[in-house]
């Protein structure tokens, strides 16, 4: 058993710690130590989070994949992975304009704000004309 405190701080900047036993089958602490098997579960939450975004959050909640086909399927698996990843660099870019963790940009405020913006009548940043410009039609 390997037994850990993990330390959290909500939006408000409240933070708790909890105590977490994890099970294990290793047994020789040389190969996996107990630092490294923590680390390793943090991980696991980042890919299980990641999952939660783009099931829920990117594609919205009981929305089930389009594609009628298993190509179809994969493709929009890609689109959503290229949109998510398109997201997350964002953050990255805010969060080192600010000088802060990334992971204290909220994922569903970069979403919504994008929305925002491509939703509005923004001219183009290279040609500065509108999407509803009769050039661009």
């Amino acid at each position: 058993m390997v037994e850990f405190d993990l330390v959290v701080t909500d939006a408000s900047g409240k933070s708790r710690t909890s105590r977490l036993r994890l099970l294990t089958t290793l047994l020789d602490p040389a190969v996996a130590p107990a630092i490294e098997i923590a680390q390793t579960y943090a991980q696991r939450w980042q890919v299980e989070i990641t999952f939660y975004r783009l099931k829920c959050t990117l594609r919205g909640n009981d929305v089930v994949l389009r594609g009628q086909t298993p190509a179809l399927a994969r493709q929009e698996i890609w689109a959503l992975l290229i949109i998510y990843n398109a997201l997350c660099d964002l953050a990255a870019h805010a969060a080192a304009l600010a000088d802060i963790d990334p992971d204290e940009i909220s994922f569903i405020a970069v979403l919504r704000l994008t929305r925002t913006h491509l939703a509005t009548d923004a001219p183009c940043c290279h040609c500065q004309t509108r999407p509803t410009s009769p050039s661009r039609r």
